[in-house]
C-alpha cells in the first residue's frame, strides 16, 4: 500500500544496514551483528496488504528457524497511542504472527533511515540483510522466497543483484521524478481541501500520461468514495473490467476499500466487491483462497449467507490444498466459516 513519495534514494543494495532503533513488542530487538541472516519487514496495523503477508512471513520464519531472524517493524501508524494499537494488534494475531515484532521509535528513525532512504514508498516492504550486515535485497515480502533460499544456500550473487536493482531503481527514479512533479497540483488541491480540484488534476495526469494510470487509480478511487460513492463504484467497475482488469494489486485494493467499514461510506456496493473478488481469483490463482474469502465477506454483508458459506468453504479448500498457506491461515478461514454458519 502506497504511503508517500520518497526523497532521493541514499540507501542501496550492497550498503551496510542502518541501525535498529525500535521498541520491542513481541520477541526481541534484532541484532544485525550476530552473524545471522535477517529479514526486516515494514508494515502497519491499518495496511490491508500487510495483513495478507503476515501468514507467509510466519511460514518463512518457521521454515528458516535458526538460520534467518524475521522482524516486523511497525511504521507510519496513524492516530494517537500508536504503540498501544500495535500491541493490541499483535496480541489479537497471537501465533498467526509468529516472529519478532517491534515498533518504530519516537521520531520515526526506522521509517526515515530505512524506508525513506531506500526510496521504498509503500508497505509491506522487506529488507534482507546478510551475515555481514549488508543489505542484499529489498522488495515486497511475498517475492523474497527464492532470494532467501539462495542466501541460505550460499548461491546468492550480490553483484548481480546490485546491478539488477540499480537498473530497476534508476528506471523507477526517472518515473517517480516525473510523477511527483505531475502530482504536485493534486497534492496542493488536497492541502486546500478541494477534492474536486484534486480529481481534475488526477484526470489530467492519466489523460496526458496513460502509463501512470495504475499509479493513480487508487488515489482517485479513494477520493471518489469520499465524495460520491456511486461515482466511485462506477470508476472501480470501469477500471476492473477495462485497463486494470489484470492488475491483481489494484483489484485487491478495490475490494479491501469497498469492504472497509471504518470509512463509513454513505452507500455500499457489495455486489461490485463480489464481482471484483471473482476476477481477482482468476487473475491471481495462487492467492485465489484470499479472493474467495473476501468474496464470502462481501456476500455475507450483502445478506446472502448461504452463498457466503459456500464461498468461504471454497476458500478453506483452496487454502488447504495450497502448500504455501500456513496452518494458521487455514484455521482462521475455518473459524470465519463457523461464524457464517452460526449466523445463518
Amino acid at each position: 500500500m502506497s504511503v508517500s513519495f520518497a526523497q532521493k534514494q541514499t540507501l542501496f543494495v550492497g550498503d551496510k544496514a542502518p541501525a535498529i532503533d525500535v521498541v520491542a513488542v513481541k520477541g526481541k530487538k534484532p541484532n544485525l551483528k550476530d552473524g545471522k541472516v535477517h529479514v526486516v519487514e515494514f508494515w502497519a496495523t491499518w495496511c490491508g496488504p500487510c495483513r495478507m503477508s503476515i501468514p507467509h512471513l510466519t511460514e518463512l520464519a518457521k521454515k528458516y528457524q535458526g538460520k534467518i531472524t524475521f522482524t516486523g517493524v511497525s511504521v507510519w501508524e496513524r492516530g494517537e497511542n500508536t504503540l498501544d494499537q500495535v500491541k493490541q494488534f499483535v496480541k489479537t494475531m497471537g501465533d498467526k504472527m509468529d516472529y519478532n515484532v517491534v515498533a518504530d521509535d519516537s521520531g520515526g528513525p526506522m521509517a526515515k533511515n530505512w524506508m525513506t532512504a531506500a526510496a521504498r514508498t509503500g508497505i509491506p516492504s522487506a529488507f534482507v540483510v546478510d551475515k555481514s550486515g549488508k543489505i542484499v535485497w529489498m522488495g515486497h515480502p511475498m517475492q523474497m522466497d527464492d532470494i532467501l533460499a539462495k542466501v541460505t544456500d550460499g548461491n546468492f550473487d550480490m553483484q548481480q543483484e546490485v546491478q539488477r536493482q540499480k537498473e530497476e531503481q534508476e528506471k523507477a527514479e526517472r518515473s517517480k521524478t516525473e510523477l511527483q512533479r505531475l502530482l504536485d497540483p493534486y497534492k496542493e488541491a488536497l492541502q486546500n481541501r478541494d477534492p474536486k480540484a484534486a480529481l481534475v488534476e488526477l484526470d489530467k495526469i492519466t489523460s496526458a500520461h496513460p502509463e501512470y494510470l495504475e499509479k493513480v487509480a487508487i488515489l482517485k478511487f479513494r477520493l471518489l468514495m469520499g465524495q460520491d460513492t456511486k461515482a466511485g463504484f462506477t470508476y472501480a467497475k470501469e477500471m476492473a473490467q477495462g485497463p486494470l482488469k489484470s492488475n491483481s494489486v489494484i483489484l485487491l485494493n478495490f475490494v479491501l476499500i469497498l469492504l472497509d467499514d471504518a470509512n463509513q461510506y454513505k452507500e455500499h456496493d457489495y455486489k461490485l466487491a463480489i464481482g471484483i473478488s471473482d476476477q481477482l481469483a482468476k487473475v491471481e490463482k495462487q492467492y485465489a483462497y484470499i479472493a474467495y474469502s473476501l468474496k464470502a465477506q462481501a456476500l455475507f454483508k450483502d445478506g446472502n449467507k448461504a452463498a457466503a458459506i459456500a464461498a468461504q468453504e471454497e476458500a478453506v479448500n483452496l487454502a488447504k490444498n495450497n502448500s504455501k498457506v500456513p496452518p494458521q491461515t487455514v484455521e482462521e478461514f475455518e473459524k470465519k466459516l463457523a461464524e457464517y454458519k452460526a449466523a445463518s
